[in-house]
């Protein structure tokens, strides 16, 4: 099954009730910090602050959302 979003996972070592910085742990493997509009993961795929998939990879399983289609 190839993956088209991903969800954004919080940083727990910040207490609750305070921002924090949200990462995806891409399907290759790799932590890819959500800093931005395009997020790219070593693998090669590319990510939007919402977790979907702009650019796919094959390392990744991951197939480009239809909103980027």
């Amino acid at each position: 099954m190839a993956y088209s979003k991903l969800a954004q996972i919080r940083d727990s070592s910040v207490p609750i009730g305070q921002p924090a910085p949200l990462h995806l742990e891409c399907k290759c493997g790799n932590r890819v910090n959500i800093d931005g509009d395009r997020n790219a993961c070593v693998c090669g795929a590319v990510y939007d602050q919402q977790g979907y998939v702009v650019v796919a990879s094959v390392a990744s399983k991951t197939e480009v959302s239809a909103r980027y289609q």
